[in-house]
């Protein structure tokens, strides 16, 4: 599954997966693996006992998590209306914008890594902006 779908290894692909430890599933990954790979899903099923072209488990929902994190195009609406939008009016108050400071930075921002936000999303910092680059 992973030479034929992620790469093949003889031409330098690496297969990296985490050593044998408990691992977190997230069933909607399950779930789209079922849906992408239906026949070796099914064939991998049927086996009472391991067989060795089974799909192996770990290796393969690691893998796919990993190829298709590359491909996946973020919702930035989705983010906004989910992360950012706490009331839901469409619009950055001013503890939407410390919140969207503190995703951005990745810590609590600093009063002045707010202003800097705050600046860079108001229409008047960004009307002064377009008039200085024309």
């Amino acid at each position: 599954l992973y030479s034929r779908h992620f790469g093949r290894p003889e031409y330098g692909a690496t297969r990296r997966v985490p050593a044998h430890m408990p691992h977190m599933i997230d069933t909607g990954v399950v779930a789209a693996m079922a849906r992408d790979f239906p026949a070796e899903w099914r064939a991998t099923a049927s086996h009472r006992f391991r067989s060795g072209r089974d799909m192996q488990f770990s290796f393969s929902y690691f893998h796919y998590v990993m190829e298709t994190a590359r491909r996946a195009r973020p919702d930035f609406a989705a983010i906004f209306r989910d992360a950012i939008d706490g009331d839901g009016d469409g619009r950055l108050s001013g503890n939407e914008i410390i919140t969207l400071a503190a995703l951005a930075l990745g810590k609590e921002p600093d009063d002045q890594y707010v202003d800097e936000v705050y600046a860079c999303v108001t229409t008047e910092y960004s009307w002064r902006r377009a008039a200085a680059l024309a």
